[in-house]
């Protein structure tokens, strides 16, 4: 039902929308939604690329420290290729926090998070960046709540030192991450260290 109104020249008036003005104020509104969710979205997807850029520079600063402190990067206990395992590595070398995943280091501490022999709880990560309480707060952190380094993705970095045998892309060691690709057959949309 739509209201008329007669005004004083004698001609009707209406007030209010008719169903095709609605509809189309809906369709100009859905439209816009669209385009500030594909901008919000790309705009995470920089954010995210950016953070851990920044993250991998940190760890190869702590790897850096690390070299300086016990003359060689750390090597991934007995070779192991695992994702986690290699994260676990990273995480002891660089926290201080065990050191159980560092090959050729006597096993002082277990994966909770206590201090090692290997390090003596030295920490060669940049503190503004290493939080340890975020650890025990949620997963969403640097740190996962299983002691290895994820990156913004909530996966594990990559760490692969160079040597016996091993190919990497840098003469010393490599550090990525898959960045938004899941499978990590992607290598175009990695970060890495050698790029």
């Amino acid at each position: 039902m739509q209201l008329t109104k007669i005004s004083s020249g004698g001609r009707a008036s209406r007030s209010g929308f008719t169903l095709i003005e609605l509809m189309m104020v809906v369709a100009i509104v859905a439209v816009l939604a669209g385009i500030m969710i594909a901008v919000i979205s790309g705009t995470r997807h920089t954010a995210n690329r950016k953070r851990a850029a920044v993250e991998i520079g940190a760890i190869a600063l702590a790897l850096d420290r690390y070299k300086v402190e016990f003359g060689e990067y750390p090597a991934v206990s007995g070779g192991s290729t695992n994702p986690e395992t290699m994260a676990k590595c990273l995480y002891q070398a660089v926290s201080g926090d065990g050191s159980d995943m560092i090959d050729g280091v006597t096993d002082g501490a277990s994966s909770t998070g206590e201090a090692g022999s290997a390090t003596d709880g030295l920490v060669f990560l940049d503190t503004a960046i290493y939080d340890r309480d975020k650890v025990r707060r949620n997963n969403r952190g640097f740190v996962h709540a299983d002691y290895y380094l994820q990156d913004p993705w909530g996966r594990p970095y990559r760490y692969q030192k160079a040597g016996d045998g091993v190919e990497t892309q840098n003469p010393t060691y490599d550090l990525w991450s898959w960045g938004n690709d899941e499978t990590g057959q992607k290598p175009e949309s990695w970060i890495t260290n050698w790029q």
